[in-house]
Order: structure tokens, then C-alpha cells, then sequence
């Protein structure tokens, strides 16, 4: 799903508990970030989620539509 993704991508820390917490008030699994098929963008390591390169995070803001990026934000 990629509003986890874009979850990841506003979230300001890499902290998987915050992330996470963002993902499930949005009635988004946050467990779908652990997934393999979305390891490509976003590794969760232990408590930490990371996108693998910033040029991947900037990827989901921009193709994300500004009543996304809200939603995701708050």
C-alpha cells in the first residue's frame, strides 16, 4: 500500500514505533512496511525504518497528491 509508504516518507524520524503509530491511525497495517515486495523502498530493521536511497522518499512525495501528503502528515 503506498500511503505506508508515504507515511514513512513525512514521518521526521526513522523510529518504526512512530511510523508505525502514524500508519494505524490511518487504518494502515504498519506491518505492510516489514513486508518483503515493499523492501525495495523501505527497510524495517529492528526498530528503525529506512528508505534505501532518498531519492526513494523524495519518489513518494512527489507522486503523492497534496490531500495525501496531509493526511499522512497529521
Amino acid at each position: 500500500m503506498r500511503m505506508a509508504v508515504l507515511v514513512a516518507a513525512v514521518t521526521d524520524t526513522p523510529d518504526f514505533g512512530v511510523v508505525g503509530a502514524a500508519c494505524q491511525r490511518l487504518g494502515i497495517d504498519p506491518a505492510f512496511l516489514r513486508r518483503s515486495t515493499h523492501q525495495t523502498l523501505v527497510t524495517v530493521s529492528g526498530d528503525e525504518a529506512h528508505f534505501r536511497h532518498p531519492l526513494m522518499r523524495s519518489a513518494a512525495l512527489s507522486n503523492a497528491h497534496h490531500d495525501e501528503i496531509n493526511a499522512a502528515h497529521h
